[in-house]
Order: structure tokens, then C-alpha cells, then sequence
């Protein structure tokens, strides 16, 4: 995804002269040079977001976040934190991380969501049975 990145900016320069372009970015994370598949960390973290979703029975929660990555970017992210009001945004962020890494496509996105609400959804029933 890295290497599309840049060639569609190029091509956007091309068509739209005043637009502004680096020809040397390259995305904050390693982005490995392998074929479209799902996304292992959509994956699993909507499969804990969404266990928390049924364990507590509500999607509404205040979480608030320092910084993710202290060993890249230690200076940049000094103090910053993140607020989400929600476990559903925490998910969509967490996937769509992976897309403005350069490290994953849409559609690997979207995938490793689904799966990872599917496999919540199946430990939640063969494992947290009601009691009878």
C-alpha cells in the first residue's frame, strides 16, 4: 500500500500542479512487502472490543489512552492522549490503523473486523452460557 501511496500522489501532482508532494515519504511504521490479507490486528482487536461490547451489554465507555508507540516516537507523542467515548470507536481506529500505516488495504480492514466480531460473538455463546 506504501508504494500505491506514493505513485497515485505522483499522479495527483501531475494532474494538480499546486499540490504539494514529498517524492521521499514513507509511512511512521514498517510496512512489510507482502500480498492483501486480513489484517491480524483488526482482528484482534475487534475480537476483544467486541467481547467487552457483550460482556458489559453497552458500547458506551470513557477510555482514555497515552501514547500507543514509546520506542519510535517517544519526543513526538510526550503527553498526548486519546480519548474514545465509545468501544466501537476504539475498534474502527484500532483497524484503520493498519490502512494509514501503508500497512494493509481497505478490504483487509474490513475483513479482519468481521472476523474478529464473528469470533467474540461465537466464544460468547459456547462459553459465557447462561447458567440454568
Amino acid at each position: 500500500p506504501e508504494t500505491l501511496l506514493r505513485k497515485r500522489a505522483r499522479r495527483l501532482k501531475a494532474e494538480n500542479p499546486e499540490l504539494v508532494f514529498s517524492p521521499g515519504w514513507r509511512a511512521l511504521i514498517p510496512t512489510p512487502g507482502f500480498p492483501a490479507y486480513t489484517s491480524g490486528h483488526s482482528c484482534f482487536g475487534a475480537s476483544g472490543g467486541h467481547m467487552l461490547q457483550l460482556v458489559l451489554g453497552s458500547d458506551k465507555i470513557d477510555i482514555v489512552s497515552g501514547a500507543p508507540d514509546w520506542v519510535n516516537w517517544p519526543s513526538k507523542l510526550s503527553g498526548m492522549k486519546r480519548h474514545y467515548y465509545s468501544i466501537e470507536t476504539a475498534i474502527q481506529e484500532n483497524g484503520d490503523s493498519r490502512e494509514y500505516g501503508g500497512v494493509h488495504w481497505e478490504l483487509d480492514n474490513t475483513e479482519g473486523l468481521r472476523s474478529g466480531r464473528r469470533i467474540a460473538r461465537q466464544i460468547f455463546k459456547t462459553v459465557f452460557r447462561p447458567k440454568v
